[in-house]
């Protein structure tokens, strides 16, 4: 893939009803994993030729590690930095000025409602959605040349946003969303999945409100239930060995995500099969 895949801590400030962090695979003792084995990584990635890390938790930004690694991965000759994060802790001006300083080059924000009240409903403990806000505004003005950009899991809770969930990205001036399918093999996952059907009909109401003005693409979503946007999935192949400090976890977790799948008769020769590999289990 090109990439180091790092994951800095199993803890998180909030509390998303659908998070695998509660899954047993990503379960860690003592909450941080080691600094050693997050360098050796760095280090080995380098050797490859590699040229992008991607951080992730858990919420990276509670790791107090976090700027440091950050820094070493900069100072290691990486071109890009990314971290998935909910975002609240870069509502304070001296944090995020602090990873602009330390060579931060892309933040995924995960923002899975746009009100408040839809956010607040799945973030769980600590949701503020103007925090994020004022993370947005924070991040554009101390770190002009940052990309930034918002990832969503579409769950039953939120589906129907998504079409708002548009509007409140180019509100922020933003550029970029991705819609992630909730993997039902995590916490609380059968109650809060929405069903295929309806959150690729949400989806493409998506698409057909703001995709002339915004990036969009989607994961997890089987490409069938997008005919003629099948162009929109981000494939991830199931086969593919991921480069990481935690290879135990990522392991563990493709197997319980292709456990959590089930085929159809038209899965079979189906030009998508090698990055879907059938539909989330509970059925719709």
């Amino acid at each position: 893939m090109g990439r180091v895949d790092l994951f800095v801590t199993d803890r998180c400030n909030q509390a998303c009803v659908f998070c695998y962090l509660y899954s047993p695979e990503f379960r860690s003792k003592g909450g941080a994993f080691p600094m050693r084995d997050v360098t050796s990584a760095l280090d080995a990635g380098r050797k490859r030729g590699y040229e992008e890390v991607y951080i992730s938790g858990g919420e990276p930004t509670v790791c107090r590690d976090f700027a440091r690694i950050v820094r070493e991965a900069r100072e290691r000759g990486y071109l890009k930095v990314k971290v998935m994060t909910n975002g609240v802790r870069f509502a304070d001006p001296e944090f995020a000025g602090s990873l602009a300083d330390a060579g931060l080059t892309h933040v995924a924000l995960s923002v899975h409602g746009p009100t408040p009240a839809v956010y607040a409903a799945t973030h769980g403990r600590g949701a503020d959605l103007g925090r994020v806000v004022k993370a947005v505004q924070n991040l554009k003005s101390l770190a002009p040349g940052l990309s930034l950009e918002v990832n969503a899991v579409t769950t039953a809770g939120n589906v129907d946003a998504l079409p708002a969930l548009g509007r409140w990205v180019e509100a922020m001036g933003l550029e970029r969303l991705h819609v992630q399918l909730l993997v039902p093999n995590s916490r609380a996952s059968a109650a809060h999945f929405p069903g295929h059907r309806r959150a690729a009909e949400a989806f493409l109401r998506l698409v057909d409100a703001w995709g002339r003005r915004l990036r969009l693409n989607c994961a997890f979503f089987p490409p069938c239930t997008l005919p003629g946007r099948e162009d929109l999935c981000v494939e991830f192949d199931f086969t593919t060995s991921f480069f990481t400090n935690r290879p135990d976890m990522i392991l563990s977790w493709q197997r319980s995500l292709l456990a959590a799948k089930r085929t159809v008769p038209a899965c079979e020769g189906c030009p998508w099969w090698r990055s879907c590999r059938g539909f989330w289990l509970p059925e719709d």
